[in-house]
Order: C-alpha cells, then structure tokens, then sequence
C-alpha cells in the first residue's frame, strides 16, 4: 500500500515512492501511461475504490488551470462523496524505512517521528498512541512519520535504539537526521503532542534553489540510490550530463531550470524544431469535462 502522509477533512494526500518499489512503480504507470516509462513524478486523484477520477499528469499543473481550479475541482469531488470530516483515521500515516522517512522529511521541509519497537505488536501499539496526535487540526501533515526495530537507526544522531518516540530533525539532503527529542514507550498523549510541537517550532530548514541545491549535493558527494531502475528518460539525460563532466546553466532570466544547448553550429530551421506545446488555458468550467471523469 502507499503511504499517506497528509490529509485534510475531506482528501487524504498520498506518497508513492517512484523508484523505491516495483510494486508500486505499476500502479503509477497504470494511473497516466502504462506503455510508458515511468517518470519520477505523477499526480492523480482516486476515489475511494481507488479509480481515478483525475487524468493522471506529472504535476498538478497538467491537470489544473490553476490554484483556484484544482481547489474548486477538489472542493467539488468531496462534495460529491459526502465527505464530512468526522471520520478520523486511526492508523499512523508511515512512510515505509527510515531511510525514505528522513529523505521525505528532508525534501518536505519536515521534522521526523520515529516509533520504537522491538515488535510488530509493540511498534502497531504505540504507533496507535501516536496516531490521535498525528490527525489533530494543528499538527496534520507537520510531521513526517515512520517505525523502526532500533536497528536502522544508524543515521539518525543520538538516537537510543530503544522502545519509544524518536523526534529529529531531516539534514538539508535527506541522508541523515538528528534527534531532538526522545520519549520512553510510556509517553502519554500530552506528551506526545508537546513533543511535536516542540520539534516543530525548533526546525529551521534550510531553502536553497533547485540549482544551487544540486550543485551542493554534487559538491559533497550525495547520491540517492533508487531500489528499481530509474526510467525518466529526463532524469537519464541529466545523469549522462553528469557523467560528461557538463553542469546546467548557472540560474538566472534565460538560464533558470535549462538544459545545455546543442552547442555551436547552424541550427535547424524553425519549423524543424521541436516546440514545447503550448499551456493548457482552460477556463475552470471546462476542466471537468476534459480532465475530471466522471463520478459515477
């Protein structure tokens, strides 16, 4: 199953780790083009039979005409499954390693939490305990969670490996974290909640630019190693890039996010170049009959 890391009172945000799971790689590719090599991202809203009911998409902005659109699109989709709020999960939104936990974290800008246990039975227990605070309007979708045996926790910093809540803090590459705060398997829930509000108000990332972001994980030797192959044919040019010793344009208002060019020589004539298409511009009543299927 996917990880659900956020939610509001009517839609649940769920996180599919592209390349971390074969199983999960097919469920991608059957939600936009399953003849297709998987691309590092993709976005689709599913109903609560897991149809989708959005034209699945990289991003939302393939989707959407906008922020307001996707907001009344989404606003009109609960509407119509009578989602109310007042239905509660009670299971902990987990991301499955600790590895991907603190990469997620990293990459959300969140503070990690960590359960303890040296069983299922006893990890499910206190993930249970936790899960209430996890929900609560003033810390859902704040934290980032995961469990671990206490035996993969050799990147996380002062971390005791015994039963218990880990609060840390991501570094800026998502490789390794450091613990805050740690409470014993006996923490109660006003415990809990003081910890993770006191972890989040203590965490101040730090945001650099796509460009200079990579150029600092070049710098000091980062490299994420996928569990499945990487396709993104986008991802595959950047990495033969690399290995040809190029680098991207520095950024600025004609080098931002561009690839190097073909280099110096004539260039083709105009209609012989290959144009990015143009913007979809549809205005929001026209969305739903292109984008969003129908309910029923």
């Amino acid at each position: 199953m996917p990880n659900v890391i956020q939610a509001s009172r009517n839609f649940v945000c769920v996180r599919m780790m592209t390349y971390e799971s074969a199983s999960e790689a097919d469920v991608l590719k059957s939600l936009w083009r399953p003849d297709a090599p998987l691309e590092n991202t993709v976005f689709a809203i599913l109903d609560p039979t897991g149809r989708a009911i959005v034209r699945g998409g990289r991003s939302p902005q393939m989707v959407f005409r906008d922020a307001d659109d996707m907001s009344y699109r989404m606003n009109e989709i609960a509407r119509y499954y009578g989602s109310n709020g007042a239905s509660i999960p009670k299971e902990l939104p987990t991301i499955d390693t600790v590895r991907l936990a603190v990469d997620v974290a990293a990459c959300d800008k969140r503070p990690l939490v960590i359960v303890v246990g040296q069983n299922d039975q006893e990890r499910n227990q206190l993930a249970a305990r936790l899960a209430p605070t996890a929900w609560s309007e003033q810390l859902i979708g704040k934290l980032v969670y995961t469990t671990s045996t206490g035996n993969d926790l050799g990147t996380i910093r002062n971390a005791r490996r015994t039963s218990g809540f880990i609060f840390a803090a991501p570094n800026l590459f998502g490789t390794e974290g450091t613990t805050v705060i740690q409470l014993g398997a006996d923490a109660n829930p006003a415990q809990l909640a003081s910890a993770s509000k006191q972890v989040i108000n203590s965490f101040h990332p730090e945001v650099l630019s796509h460009h200079d972001h990579v150029r600092a994980g070049k710098q000091n030797g980062i490299d994420w190693k996928t569990a499945i192959p990487v396709t993104d044919p986008h991802s595959l040019e950047a990495q033969q890039h690399d290995r040809a010793g190029q680098s991207f344009p520095p950024p600025g208002p004609t080098g931002q996010g561009q690839r190097p060019g073909p280099g110096p020589g004539p260039r083709p004539p105009r209609d012989q170049r290959r144009l990015p298409p143009p913007p979809i511009t549809l205005r929001p009543s026209e969305s739903r009959q292109v984008h969003i299927r129908e309910y029923r």
